[in-house]
């Protein structure tokens, strides 16, 4: 029997007792293990252990600070089982990560071909940040060491072929929280489910050893740095007020204590604005701490930045010689912009010259198109004629932005040519749709057609000509309804997930 079917005589044709029983389970199981994010709820308590299904430990804080959470904790929206992954797609989503860091380092290199490719790009938040790409490069780079924690996201085309759907270079989440995830399915499938014979779990999810180890790394090369450092060495994580998802941002900032002996101090943007300075060698200092890595969990959207305090904090650390994560060409690499221009192979072999190695990358690529002015006007008509058939991506990050179906069909139509150079076109993936359940505020929900995202995170610490570290990292599965354009677990549309392999018939 699948494991669907064997999911849905819990979840649709059980008994209550025996619904009642598994959902008590397992959210035992993830409120024990961490596998927990804010409600959302703002609620005046004292420091109190569960309280109800879902619930645990919070206090309540003012919405402006970074070090206390507003919200109860809750079992983080997620899959019930794991999803099914060819083995081959699997490992191939693993070879890619290296590449990738690879590319995003060779292309944060040439600060021009940033600057060019982005030249039709007017919406606000992009040119702030090529402003301060400008001006550090203007100065000279203080840093020359670098450190990336990507996730390239991908879908199974027709359930085939792995194509990207974007690689994140700043923020990216849920690192932590996809080997709880991981470990969760691991015990379901050991307790209520049976795995089917000719299919297996992979190897633990390593995200809570990877990333940890890469900030260690860092830290070292900027020990390396400076010398002797009189204040402590600290890594400086850059958060959002009030963050829904700060456990998972907790586990990584307690991995990295437990296992290499380096503190995480968190601070917003304001934070930085108001508190911190620019010492002799332009050593990052806020607090009395020394900054050897400055970590962006923030800073990604234009919320991030209301006002120009947050803009100079942002451009503070940047001309600091504390190591980013990222830094802002790196940032800058990661926009949609980029991951379109790089569909010409021209240019995608200038940053990958190796033959094997661009070829190796392009075939994850799917369709994408400029929208500046004049470009692409046939594909621009077909889009509006076969509206189902593609989509709009603006150079945004943390999900919510895309343009589908009628919507993009008008937008394409009514947008002026500079509006629409703020956007790729790009031919939609058409993942197989699967059944599966998923869990949410304490409620099960049944998903005869689900789809997914594979991401894999990659880890790099290196300067040009210098990779010191570059490795996959490991994975984060998201799942949704076929019916959901957008997604996102924070945003309510989405859920967490994990994998199970099998191989090609």
């Amino acid at each position: 029997m699948s494991i669907p079917e064997q999911l849905s005589r819990i979840v649709l044709d059980g008994e209550a007792e025996a619904r009642d029983e598994f959902l008590a389970d397992v959210e035992g199981w993830a409120r024990v293990h961490g596998l927990v994010m804010g409600s959302g709820a703002v609620r005046i308590i004292c420091p109190v252990f569960s309280t109800g299904p879902g619930l645990g430990y919070a206090r309540r804080s003012d919405s402006r600070s970074t070090n206390t959470d507003i919200s109860f904790l809750q079992v983080a929206p997620l899959s019930l089982v794991p999803h099914p992954l060819k083995r081959e797609i699997f490992e191939e989503g693993l070879a890619l990560a290296p590449l990738f860091g690879k590319l995003v380092q060779n292309i944060s290199e040439d600060a021009q071909f940033l600057i060019d490719a982005h030249h039709n790009v007017t919406d606000e938040f992009t040119t702030h940040l090529l402003s301060i790409l400008k001006q550090v490069v203007n100065e000279g780079i203080r840093q020359p060491t670098a450190m990336g924690i990507h996730r390239s996201d991908y879908m199974i085309h027709h359930g085939e072929q792995i194509q990207q759907v974007e690689l994140n270079t700043i923020s990216s989440a849920f690192g932590a929280l996809a080997s709880r995830i991981a470990a969760l399915h691991h015990y379901i499938l050991h307790n209520w489910i049976k795995l089917p014979s000719g299919m297996s779990l992979p190897q633990p999810n390593p995200t809570l050893q990877r990333l940890p180890n890469a900030f260690n790394v860092a830290v070292n090369e900027y020990r390396r740095f400076r010398g002797s450092a009189g204040a402590p060495l600290v890594v400086m994580m850059i958060v959002q007020p009030g963050e829904r998802n700060s456990i998972d941002q907790r586990w990584l900032q307690h991995s990295l204590f437990e296992n290499h002996g380096i503190r995480t101090i968190r601070r917003s943007l304001a934070d930085v604005a108001s508190r911190a300075s620019l010492e002799n060698d332009f050593v990052l200092k806020i607090d009395g701490y020394e900054i050897a890595v400055a970590y962006y969990r923030a800073g990604y959207t234009p919320n991030d930045y209301p006002t120009d305090k947050e803009w100079a904090a942002r451009l503070l650390i940047e001309r600091s010689v504390a190591i980013k994560c990222p830094n802002i060409a790196y940032h800058l690499a990661g926009t949609k912009k980029i991951q379109q221009t790089l569909y010409d192979r021209s240019i995608l072999k200038r940053y990958l010259p190796n033959p094997s190695e661009e070829e190796r990358v392009f075939r994850c690529f799917t369709d994408q198109y400029s929208l500046d002015p004049g470009c692409n006007e046939g594909i621009i008509q077909q889009a509006i004629k076969d509206s189902h058939a593609f989509v709009m991506k603006p150079q945004r990050e943390g999900g919510g932005n895309l343009i589908a179906n009628s919507d993009m069909a008008h937008a394409l139509q009514t947008m002026s040519p500079d509006e629409r150079s703020n956007y790729i076109l790009m031919r939609r993936i058409v993942p197989a749709p699967k059944p599966t359940a998923s869990l949410r505020e304490s409620k099960i929900t049944w998903m005869p057609n689900s789809i997914t995202e594979f991401g894999v995170f990659t880890v790099f610490v290196g300067r040009p000509r210098d990779h010191i570290l570059n490795e996959a990292a490991g994975w984060l599965l998201r799942t949704k309804d076929e019916t959901l354009e957008d997604g996102g677990v924070a945003a309510g549309r989405a859920y967490l997930d994990s994998l199970y392999l099998y191989l090609s018939a």
